[in-house]
């Protein structure tokens, strides 16, 4: 029986050499291997594939210098999901995208350009947003110009109401029901049972309490 055991623990540690020479082969090869795909691949990924990459070059660099601590990294936490401005998607995508951005600044109901500008103001805008941002861009926009322009609004001219939207379209909250609050702020200051303010008073007021909270966030920031 003894000759037995030390027959098995002799073939034992022949198999166990033999997998470490395996083992320090393979990943020998394997490092090889990575730099070459690094090289070649490393500029088409994305940024959370990236993050994943660099971690685990950390957590090999950690057990190659001794300091291995634990089973692994465990599950990799998501990162968000890149965000790329309209140009540089997806050649139908930014087709569509930027006609349908030159329409909207051509529009009269929209920033209301020349054809020339439409041009000019689609080209300057899908170097700033994504295509994703083109519907509620241009939703949030005209609500604002129509909110600005009416004579239940601001009453503003039309150009008047044009500047108005596009300096805020960047900030202004869509959750905040800002046309009925300004209107009831304007509706007490004017009264003579309220404030009893000119017109025009009576709208700064207004303007004054609403536009704080109004132009507070920023939805199509990249």
């Amino acid at each position: 029986m003894k000759l037995l055991s030390i027959i098995a623990l002799l073939f034992t540690f022949s198999a166990h050499a033999q997998s470490r020479a395996t083992l320090e082969t393979e990943a020998k090869k394997l490092s090889m291997q990575m730099k070459i795909l690094v090289d070649r691949n490393v500029d088409r990924l994305d940024e959370r594939e990236l993050d994943k990459l660099v971690r685990t070059f950390e957590r090999a660099k950690d057990i190659l210098m001794g300091r291995d601590t634990g089973p692994g990294p465990g599950p990799f936490p998501p990162v968000p999901t890149p965000r790329y401005t309209c140009d540089r998607a997806a050649v139908g995508v930014y087709q569509s995208t930027f006609i349908k951005i030159k329409d909207f600044a051509y529009s009269g109901n929209g920033v209301n350009l020349s054809s020339s500008g439409a041009v000019n103001y689609a080209h300057d805008w899908v170097t700033k947003y994504t295509c994703e941002d083109a519907d509620a861009f241009i939703s949030t926009f005209i609500r604002l110009k129509n909110f600005a322009y009416a004579g239940s609004g601001l009453n503003l001219s039309s150009s008047a109401a044009v500047n108005y939207a596009t300096s805020g379209v960047d900030t202004v909250c869509n959750d905040y029901a800002y046309e009925q609050e300004f209107r009831g702020l304007y509706d007490f200051a004017y009264s003579g049972r309220g404030l009893n303010m000119s017109s025009s008073a009576a709208t700064s007021y207004a303007r004054e309490r609403v536009e704080p909270n109004m132009f507070r966030c920023r939805q199509f920031a990249l």
